[in-house]
């Protein structure tokens, strides 16, 4: 059979097409095909970096290197190195996309199936660690805290990746690193207010857990700089409100503190916790007047608020020392001028220093109800009650009873259980 000229032509220019597509293909990149349906990674990651050294701009290379490391991952355990190449992985589909948009259907769903492998070994991790030895649960919570973040670097915006690592960590005890991960979900624009919440609890924890003074109040101030700015996404939610309260009473700026309460108590004064922590603001204000007035709404509400108690009772001491202050400075004016006083002058001075008195024995009166309810409710509890027995010691000094001062002497040098 003859073929006709024309159909050598076509013959030709098909064989050429076929000729022009073999010699632009990359001989690495197909071998790394060839080396991944083998389950060869090694010689497949060999072949894709002498691609992508090639063109770094082969986004087919750099997708295919993102699947090789996803099975390569499936097959590691050790930690440190199963994170670095969920990270080379994630950064080699990105990638890929950035230089071609096409590829982000398919890319998507690998990076989805990734996420979901990290994510619920995560879970898997965790609650294996819930039932290990004391010994061993900080370093089981941390491999658990260390897939969620694997999870949270393929994909980044997912707040749930950062609060499950946080509670991880939490749980294991590891509270600075819990703070970095709840930090990190805000720092990426994560509002969730489950977010502000926990890490102010976190960081309170730390603060209970620390002996240093300073650093707790830095913590502190810390927590409200959080829940501030977790109000300014929730302006409604009540826990946010209610910790905020808690946390500027703790925080050493009194000033700010206190004007946030005020401006609250229209709204807060049926709480009791409320008007404890706005009370006790107050009198570490040394504002005892209005320090008895907060304190004595607490009592209203709940009698057997021990720390009530114990507050209202110093506040009320430390109001009468001031009256004293006043009683002997006007005592000892009057013997300083009295030669040179009229009758009528030294007559209302007397009635004042009465007056003064009066009422100075009366707050410390008052004082000693409260503290020795606190100190009843204090030991049914099994609470040391020696600070509260310390303040006892001074009402009872400045009311000239000695037996009893005597009496709780004991209680008020007691160091703890």
């Amino acid at each position: 059979m003859t073929r006709s000229p024309q159909a050598r032509l076509l013959l030709f220019i098909a064989f050429l097409g076929l000729g022009i597509a073999r010699c632009g293909s990359d001989p690495n990149l197909e071998g790394a095909k060839l080396d991944l349906e083998n389950k060869d990674y090694d010689r497949a990651l060999e072949n894709i970096a002498r691609a992508v050294e090639r063109d770094p701009h082969n986004s087919e290379a750099l997708q295919l290197k993102g699947e090789i490391l996803q099975e390569v991952v499936l097959d590691t355990r050790a930690p440190e190195e199963r994170a670095a190449l969920v990270a080379e992985m994630a950064s080699a589909y990105r990638r890929s996309v950035e230089l071609d948009t096409a590829r982000s259907r398919s890319v998507l769903r690998r990076m989805r199936e990734a996420y979901q492998v990290e994510f619920n070994a995560g879970v898997e991790a965790y609650s294996a660690a819930q039932s290990e030895s004391v010994e061993e649960t900080r370093n089981a919570f941390q491999a658990a805290a260390q897939r969620f973040r694997n999870a949270s670097v393929i994909f980044p915006d997912s707040a749930d990746a950062y609060i499950n690592e946080a509670s991880a960590y939490y749980s294991g005890g590891i509270l600075s690193q819990a703070v970095e991960a709840y930090e990190a979900a805000l720092g990426l624009g994560h509002t969730a207010r489950e977010v502000y919440v926990y890490l102010a609890r976190t960081m309170d924890l730390m603060a209970q857990q620390t002996a240093d003074n300073v650093l707790r109040a830095r913590l502190h101030q810390r927590i409200v700089r959080v829940l501030e700015q977790g109000l300014t996404n929730h302006a409604e939610d009540l826990e946010l409100r209610n910790l905020l309260l808690n946390y500027y009473a703790l925080s050493g700026k009194p000033e700010e503190a206190l004007a946030y309460f005020e401006s609250q108590y229209e709204f807060k004064r049926d709480d009791r916790v409320y008007l404890y922590n706005y009370g006790t603001l107050l009198l570490r204000a040394q504002n005892y007047a209005g320090a008895i007035e907060k304190l004595t709404e607490v009592i209203a509400l709940d009698g057997d608020y021990t720390k009530a108690r114990f507050n209202l009772g110093a506040a009320l001491i430390n109001k009468g020392v001031g009256m004293s202050a006043t009683f002997n400075a006007l005592s000892d004016s009057l013997d300083s001028q009295r030669s040179v006083m009229t009758a009528s002058s030294i007559s209302r001075v007397e009635s004042r220093l009465q007056a003064l008195d009066t009422r100075r024995g009366a707050l410390f009166q008052q004082a000693i109800e409260h503290l020795e309810v606190a100190r009843g409710l204090a030991e049914a509890a099994l609470e040391p009650p020696r600070d509260i027995c310390r303040a006892l010691y001074r009402a009872y000094g400045h009311t000239n009873q000695r037996s009893k001062a005597d009496a709780v002497a004991q209680c008020a040098a007691f160091d703890g259980p």
